[in-house]
């Protein structure tokens, strides 16, 4: 399964995925899928429900260096981007 879209921009890779997902600025996140499903998330609940599972499972980061944005890397790292 791929994400081909998110908020209906095309997504060319796994870090503008999440820059993507990380911006989102609306009320739900849609993702388009390669298989034609799509995923509607409530955005501030599926962001308040990964920052809880981190912390639960003792899991430092919601994603790799590599990903977070280096103006972003002061920030928290809570994303619902998972990897």
């Amino acid at each position: 399964m791929q994400v081909k879209k998110v908020n209906g921009v095309e997504v060319h890779n796994l870090k503008q995925l999440c820059q993507l997902v990380e911006d989102c600025n609306e009320k739900n996140l849609r993702l388009d899928l390669d298989d034609d499903r799509v995923i509607v998330l409530d955005y501030h609940k599926a962001r308040l429900a990964t920052s809880r599972i981190l912390k639960r499972h003792r899991i430092p980061s919601a994603m790799s260096n590599d990903l977070v944005d280096n103006e972003r890397e002061e920030e928290p790292n809570v994303s619902v981007c998972q990897n």
